[in-house]
C-alpha cells in the first residue's frame, strides 16, 4: 500500500494548539475534500519540549524539535497515489493548499517521503 509521509514545521508565532487547531479544522477537511482518492489521512502531532521517561530522552538529539507533526496520507494503489500527484499539480489545487497552509506552516520546510509500508 504506497504511502506519502510528511514532515511538516509550524509556523513560528503560533503555539502548538493553535497550529493543531487549525490544521484540525481548516487544512485536514480541506484535504479531504481536494483528494477523494485518500484512502486514509492521519496527523501525529510532536510535543515541542523534550519528553523524558527516567533518564531515557524519548526525542532525538537534534539540536532542536525541527518538526511538530508528521503527516501520513495512505492510497490503496499505486494508481490513487499517481492521480494524487496528477491532481496536486494543477495550478489551482496547489493555489488552493499554498494559500491555506500561509495560515499555519512553513511550506518550504516540508520534506516528502514516499514509502510502502511493510
Amino acid at each position: 500500500m504506497p504511502k506519502l509521509v510528511s514532515l511538516i514545521k509550524k509556523r513560528p508565532h503560533l503555539t502548538d494548539e493553535e497550529f493543531k487547531t487549525y490544521y484540525e479544522t481548516n487544512h485536514a477537511p480541506l484535504i479531504k475534500k481536494l483528494f477523494p482518492m485518500l484512502s486514509d489521512y492521519k496527523r501525529t502531532f510532536l510535543p515541542s519540549s523534550q519528553m523524558l521517561f527516567g533518564e531515557l530522552t524519548l526525542q532525538s538529539a537534534i539540536d532542536e524539535s525541527t518538526f511538530d507533526v508528521i503527516t501520513e496520507l495512505w492510497f490503496k494503489s499505486k494508481s490513487d497515489l499517481e492521480a494524487f500527484m496528477i491532481h496536486a499539480s494543477k495550478e489551482e489545487i496547489l493555489t488552493a493548499i499554498r494559500d491555506d497552509e500561509a495560515h499555519f506552516l512553513l511550506s518550504e520546510s516540508t520534506v516528502t517521503y514516499e514509502v510502502t509500508e511493510t
